[in-house]
């Protein structure tokens, strides 16, 4: 699993970090609004998604919005984890990318180290896992928000298998109505089939 890295410098060819992340304020203005609904139980809605042409700065955004949820006023509050779907190989990428999402969030003592790992029943079916309901338990009691992020997410567009892992994950999350946010990126020149427009619908 690899996560989006941020750059280091101005000239860093890497998504732009928040120290150097410059305007889209009215883009991470919305997202923060949609994560402060979720945390207030205003809305259903527990997924978001952002698309555009490659190279309009997708990846900058969220490292950007990375970086402020890591800021001194929502570092309690929120956690971001944000994954390269380029990495994806397998099916079991899916629950590898929210393993570790948890054992980073666990490590960064955002959630306790009991909830560092969960054992999935399948790659198909990571919310069934036993210690979801405890883990969701927590953030509800305790006022955090888990945020998990694919970027890149066309490649899976072109792996089938794979998609419908993601397609159960982003159902279930929305139907659990938990602290667990799932965010999307892609580029919007991908051709996709009819059976990924119903997913890109689910999204809006």
């Amino acid at each position: 699993i690899a996560e989006v890295n941020e750059s280091q410098s101005w000239h860093d060819y890497k998504p732009a970090s928040i120290r150097y992340f410059v305007g889209r304020e009215e883009f991470l203005s919305k997202i923060m609004n949609l994560l402060k609904q979720i945390s207030n139980h205003e809305i259903e809605n527990r997924v978001f998604y952002i698309d555009g042409k490659s190279g309009w700065g997708k990846s900058s955004l969220l490292v950007a919005l990375k970086g402020k949820l890591q800021n001194k006023f929502h570092k309690n509050k929120y956690f971001a984890y944000i994954v390269d779907s380029r990495s994806a190989n397998s099916q079991s990428f899916i629950s590898l990318a929210f393993n570790s999402m948890l054992k980073k969030a666990a490590k960064s003592n955002f959630i306790p180290k009991e909830f560092s790992s969960i054992t999935i029943p399948s790659y198909f079916d990571i919310m069934n896992a036993k210690e979801i309901e405890p883990l969701e338990q927590y953030l509800e009691k305790n006022d955090k928000t888990l945020v998990l992020v694919f970027d890149q997410f066309e490649d899976i567009f072109r792996k089938e298998s794979i998609l419908q892992s993601f397609f159960k994950l982003l159902t279930d999350t929305i139907s659990h109505q938990s602290n667990i946010v799932l965010g999307f990126s892609w580029k919007s020149e991908t051709i996709i089939s009819a059976d990924e427009k119903n997913i890109s619908r689910l999204l809006s």
